[in-house]
């Protein structure tokens, strides 16, 4: 029921951000709330644990940033 209510709560988000216009100055500030919450949300363990056996066994450099698609411009908001 969580992950139901949860998916609804994202769902009316997306609507409302889509519905609101950023030119008026009253939208402003739940556009910009709304940014925030529909950021998507990465977590990253850059532990050095975690990192030396794959320099070690495969001779891979630490994974912090990503290899591919550099030319291209983010299309989606990340935190």
């Amino acid at each position: 029921q969580k992950a139901l209510a949860e998916q609804c709560y994202f769902a009316i988000c997306r609507r409302l951000h889509n519905q609101l216009k950023a030119r008026q100055r009253s939208h402003r500030q739940v556009l910009d709330e709304l940014n925030d919450k529909l950021a998507d949300k990465y977590i990253c363990n850059f532990s050095v644990f975690q990192s030396l056996p794959d320099t070690w066994a495969i001779g891979q450099v630490l994974p912090i940033l990503p290899l591919h698609r550099l030319g291209e411009e983010p299309d989606r908001r990340a935190v």
